[in-house]
């Protein structure tokens, strides 16, 4: 198996990082939601390692970011762009980063009804 280039690892790793301080999470925070282990996770941010598939399975999953985005930072036309993700308080962003996502997007319809 071949390694990714360094310099796409570390494109990857600036991704995850910016996912991540824009949830107000820090590095276990995060990979606990996203049922990585914190030394698988801190290794890709670090990038020190590949992001595996199964772990950007995950963080589909848990996040809704695309392989896209995750391995190359784009995103097709047929596809929703990367999540936009507000700004929150960091306690409230934490704390909705360990509810499950069907949760999130409940608690979303609710505030969007409220905003019509």
């Amino acid at each position: 198996m071949t390694d990714i280039d360094p310099e796409c690892r570390d494109a990857i790793a600036a991704r995850l990082q910016g996912v991540r301080l824009s949830l107000g999470l820090n590095k276990a925070e995060f990979a606990q939601a996203a049922d990585i282990s914190d030394q698988s996770y801190g290794s890709f941010e670090n990038s020190a390692r590949d992001l595996t598939l199964i772990a950007a399975k995950k963080l589909h999953d848990r996040f809704g970011l695309s392989l896209d985005f995750l391995f190359f930072g784009t995103h097709h036309e047929d596809m929703p762009a990367p999540p936009k993700l507000p700004e929150l308080d960091p306690t409230l962003a934490r704390y909705l980063a360990q509810k499950p996502k069907d949760a999130q997007k409940q608690l979303a319809l609710a505030l969007q009804s409220l905003a019509d």
